[in-house]
């Protein structure tokens, strides 16, 4: 397993299988993947990228922390899902957001998605919410500082 950063192409495939049902790629970009501050990380076996993810400096309106980033296109290929994968990228995030000083980490998590978000400390806050086409989802959070 070797997790690097990834250019943004690069999480497109998986984004692509495992969020967007095989739509095209064009589907697969989000506001954000091009901003400076913008960071996407993949973990790696033997060159095939399995698992990414992406980290954006976004607000979110409804949480007072100054310094926050939205987790956003978490992705691990179905063939190695709940190997501990997806656990690694988040944790290595992390590490690179308290670097920066980040004080919280948000995401809208899919409701089949949520035990895996609890697990590693994230807590939902607000309503849940329907993305069209996707499904069900829930805001959570991460405090990463004191």
């Amino acid at each position: 397993m070797k997790i690097k950063l990834l250019k943004k192409e690069e999480v497109y495939p998986l984004r692509s299988k495992i969020l967007r049902n095989g739509k095209s790629f064009e589907y697969c970009k989000f506001d954000g993947d091009d901003f400076e501050t913008t960071f996407h990380i993949g973990n790696e076996i033997d060159e095939e990228l399995i698992s990414i993810a992406s980290f954006y400096n976004l607000k979110n309106n409804n949480l007072d922390e100054n310094i926050q980033y939205q987790l956003r296109g978490m992705a691990t290929d179905s063939k190695h899902q709940g190997k501990g994968f997806g656990k690694a990228l988040i944790t290595y995030g992390i590490t690179l957001l308290k670097e920066k000083n980040v004080e919280i980490l948000w995401c809208n998590a899919r409701a089949n998605a949520v035990d895996f978000y609890e697990k590693l400390g994230f807590q939902k806050f607000g309503n849940s919410f329907e993305i069209e086409g996707i499904g069900l989802h829930f805001s959570m959070k991460k405090k990463l500082t004191k």
